[in-house]
């Protein structure tokens, strides 16, 4: 059987299984709607029933955000491939995989999914996040930040196990990106507390100063760069105890490199911190 057979044989299952109607080359209208990840038979369904009118068509399908992790992009051979780049939206769960057809689109694709991904997970942590919280783990970071970057010295592992729970703000036994972009963040911050500069003497200006020396983007980049080392189960989540492990070691790249204490942690480019890259 030819790939082509093979082709309409599983669009015949996916017919018969999952009312799934593609047409001749299995292409989709793909959209984003607030933190879903729609496909649409076509675009002319896609314009009929986007706004939910009676009897309009209906999305064929649709991809909850919220729940991915990572993406990753692959380039195939433009003459053996109608649709040569994939974009790989990795979820809690299982992966998602589609095709981009137009060369230029893809980094629309690659860079909205990143966008609503960054946002879903920061927007988690600002909802549970209270200034109980804040408090509690403040004197964790400004300990942390003056053993690791002011001092230099090594740090013990009862020490890395409470900066985790300390930053474990949802109490669910791991880290996800958006605890360790408030992680980096209050490290930088109370790395201005450790100088002694008039900015750090309370938490609140040492975290705005931090944040105007970092956009929320960059942020984000060395929350992913860190999660890469430390999640060593590829699902998205930190453990406890590769924490304790890893965590200072890179955590002095992931704070220092390219920012506040450019000196730290070892040389690291700054494009260590482009999310992630083709």
């Amino acid at each position: 059987a030819t790939s082509q057979d093979e082709a309409d044989e599983a669009h015949s299952r996916h017919l018969e299984k999952m009312h799934l109607h593609h047409d001749a080359f299995r292409l989709v209208f793909q959209c984003i709607s607030g933190w879903c990840l729609m496909q649409w038979r076509n675009q002319d369904d896609f314009e009929t029933g986007i706004h939910g009118a009676h009897r309009a068509p209906r999305a064929m399908a649709f991809i909850d955000l919220r729940r991915a992790f990572d993406l990753h992009l692959e380039v195939g051979d433009p003459d053996m491939e109608l649709a040569n780049h994939r974009i790989t939206v990795m979820l809690r769960g299982g992966n998602y995989y589609f095709c981009v057809e137009i060369p230029d689109d893809v980094q629309v694709w690659f860079e909205a999914i990143r966008g609503v991904i960054q946002d879903a997970h920061w927007q988690a942590i600002c909802l549970r996040d209270t200034q109980i919280h804040q408090n509690k783990r403040w004197p964790a970071a400004i300990g942390i930040a003056d053993a690791l970057f002011m001092r230099g010295g090594p740090v013990g592992e009862r020490a890395m196990a409470i900066l985790f729970h300390a930053y474990d703000i949802d109490y669910d036994g791991v880290l996800r990106a958006g605890e360790l972009m408030v992680l980096i963040r209050e490290l930088q911050a109370a790395i201005v507390y450790c100088e002694g500069s008039a900015e750090g003497r309370e938490r609140d200006t040492a975290v705005m100063q931090a944040v105007s020396r970092m956009p929320e983007d960059e942020l984000f980049g060395r929350a992913i760069y860190l999660r890469k080392y430390l999640c060593l189960h590829n699902d998205g989540m930190v453990r406890k105890d590769d924490f304790i492990r890893l965590g200072a070691r890179y955590l002095g790249e992931a704070v220092g490199a390219g920012g506040l204490m450019a000196d730290l942690g070892g040389p690291v480019p700054e494009s260590a911190f482009d999310w992630p890259s083709a």
